[in-house]
């Protein structure tokens, strides 16, 4: 056996060995950039989860390539971040005292005006209950419309309360008289208009009760309320007619 032919072979097979090594880990580096700056520009997660398939194929560490992976995916997520931090809303000023301006200064009692963050101030003006008389809820508010009379009674119902109507000719509004204790006052109790509406699905229904008890009785005050027959107990109230010679509000 020539020993010489061997020795030479092994050697040859050594070196070759060893350049196939390190071309083979250049290979699978030059493929985890390419990994990594796939991961940076692109969402697509069954691409990216392919690419590491490969790689895996090509014999690369596997705890080498997720350590990879996980970093660029973080790097990523911070750079997609980053624009929405840069374009947040700044905080509303729209509201500051003026009393720090100069006393030149035409102030804005424009409600709708731009405020300095670009929003919109929207406010409601307050109704200013001083010398009002209190009827329950609402009572402070602008007569409501037919219109708006109907969405509340629509509330009502979805509610599943039951409509009543009542009417008072003399005190239409609460007052002290009888007694000062806390929690009571008079006026509370009205007259009822009929029956309770059980069983009414329409708020055409419960105006049309009112309009006819403000035919009865045109000096009345008239209110809907809204009774839950499962607790047995009175959910709402609000004023649906005023006489017209009533001026106390």
């Amino acid at each position: 056996m020539n020993y010489g032919k061997v020795i030479y072979l092994r050697i040859i097979t050594s070196k070759f060995g060893g350049a196939w090594q390190k071309l083979r880990y250049r290979h699978q580096k030059r493929s985890l950039l390419d990994l990594k700056l796939w991961i940076a520009l692109s969402s697509d997660t069954a691409e990216t989860v392919k690419r590491a398939r490969e790689l895996l194929d090509l014999g690369a560490d596997p705890i080498v390539l997720m350590s990879q992976m996980a970093s660029s995916m973080l790097s990523s997520a911070a750079v997609a971040t980053s624009p929405a931090q840069a374009t947040m809303v700044a905080p509303f000023t729209g509201l500051k005292s003026s009393a720090a301006f100069p006393v030149t200064r035409k102030s804005n009692t424009d409600i709708t005006s731009i405020a300095s963050n670009g929003g919109r101030v929207s406010c409601m003006k307050v109704w200013p209950p001083v010398g009002k008389k209190k009827f329950e809820t609402l009572s402070y508010l602008p007569d409501l419309t037919d219109v708006e009379l109907a969405k509340e009674v629509d509330y009502l119902l979805r509610n599943k309360w039951i409509p009543c109507v009542e009417f008072e000719l003399e005190h239409g509004f609460v007052y002290r008289e009888h007694g000062s204790t806390p929690g009571y006052y008079d006026g509370r109790y009205w007259t009822m208009w009929k029956l309770p509406l059980f069983g009414c699905t329409d708020s055409a229904q419960v105006l049309k009760e009112v309009q006819e008890c403000k035919t009865e009785y045109p000096n009345a005050f008239i209110r809907i309320i809204g009774f839950d027959n499962n607790r047995q107990v009175q959910c709402i109230s609000f004023i649906a007619y005023k006489p017209p010679s009533f001026t106390g509000a």
